[in-house]
């Protein structure tokens, strides 16, 4: 059987060394040292943003809607063909 690609490979979770800002809300929102946080690399310009938890589970929430959608569809093809 073929290996299975992962497509989330740019997107991690790290425990932070130092403080972070969070890149949704700069001004409201900091990562601390221990803290975990999410971050989306940019493999183009190999830049990296990070999101505290509470940004974070709306990202996830929001990346989950959209593979289910994206599920939903390749089985309403199938079942039209």
């Amino acid at each position: 059987m073929p290996k299975v690609r992962r497509i989330l490979c740019h997107v991690s979770v790290e425990i932070v060394e130092r403080q972070r800002v969070c890149h949704r809300d700069r001004a409201g929102h900091t990562i601390r040292k221990g803290q975990s946080c999410l971050v989306v690399t940019d493999n183009a310009n190999r830049s990296t943003k990070n999101y505290c938890p509470e940004c974070a589970y709306a990202i996830l929430d929001q990346a989950e809607a959209d593979l289910n959608r994206m599920k939903t569809e390749l089985e309403d093809v199938g079942t039209s063909a």
